[in-house]
């Protein structure tokens, strides 16, 4: 018995593009992901504790910002704000919605491990998750301004 070959399908990234997908997050989803994935980060130690503490607080500030405009979800906001709130970069959310109050000023950029060159925090992420080893100084630093935000954040609630 003869079976037919799968049919091989091309695919060129350079020529299709996939739809970008809204993801529709309430404040109470972003509230509820931001606390249950700080209890996870307690719960491990090293780079994944480290990445699951940004994305924390990471929610915990587009919590904040959807608060901020009085309205009901992430997707509810304009497409100019939610533009301008796409990428990573965690200080700046936490400068828009005036979070700062010191805390802003602990999420910083971080040095590689035993090299000059700087991490960018909306870039931190991905370092952390692809393994690159960062300062350990540094680390320590932005997660104790990772918490420091999430907590102040809460305390304003």
């Amino acid at each position: 018995m003869r079976y037919a070959q799968p049919r091989r399908v091309r695919w060129d990234c350079r020529s299709r593009k996939l739809p970008a997908v809204a993801v529709s997050a309430s404040r109470k989803a972003l509230t509820s992901s931001s606390q249950a994935l700080a209890d996870a980060a307690d719960l491990i130690e090293g780079e994944p504790a480290y990445l699951l503490e940004f994305y924390a607080a990471e929610c915990a500030l587009k919590a904040a910002v959807v608060r901020h405009f009085c309205v009901p979800g992430w997707d509810n906001l304009s497409p100019d704000i939610r533009r301008d709130h796409q990428h990573h970069d965690l200080r700046r959310l936490a400068k828009d919605i005036s979070a700062g109050g010191p805390a802003a000023d602990d999420l910083i950029d971080c040095r590689r491990r035993g090299k000059s060159e700087r991490v960018a925090i909306k870039d931190v992420h991905a370092a952390w998750r692809y393994g690159s080893k960062l300062d350990t100084a540094d680390e320590g630093q932005l997660r104790n301004g990772l918490r420091n935000v999430r907590r102040w954040l809460k305390e304003r609630e």
